[in-house]
């Protein structure tokens, strides 16, 4: 059962999930895919508070994406599988950030906004 407060940051990220499908129906594919992918380290990062895992480098400099995936699979979060997808929506929202349009499609952005909706449904922080 979630609690309030775990209800509360999954509709916070649906509807950043919600603005990053209509960005992607309006034609804003890249922009799309640096929402989706935001929302995504988000999810990361609330995960990780919730699974007890360090946010934050030694340096107080905050922990990249990549680190956090792999910590929070290290902590039991989820499986190294999802790890793998996590990454790949990673990559594509670094390329869109970074004018990589050529390095992913519009499927591949309609399909990562899907597996990210489904990711904070099945783990939720």
């Amino acid at each position: 059962m979630r609690s309030l407060a775990e209800t509360v940051r999954a509709e916070t990220l649906s509807d950043a999930l919600n603005q990053a499908m209509d960005l992607c129906e309006k034609g804003y594919i890249a922009r799309a895919a640096v929402v989706a992918g935001t929302a995504s380290e988000s999810h990361l990062r609330l995960l990780a508070m919730k699974s007890g895992v360090d946010i934050v480098l030694p340096s107080s400099a905050p922990k990249k994406a990549d680190p956090l995936n792999a910590d929070l699979v290290k902590a039991g979060s989820y499986a190294t599988i999802q790890q793998k997808s996590v990454t790949a929506w990673l990559s594509i929202r670094n390329a869109a950030a970074h004018g990589d349009q050529e390095k992913f499609s519009e499927s591949e952005v309609r399909h990562m906004m899907a597996a990210i909706r489904d990711f904070v449904a099945r783990t939720p922080a």
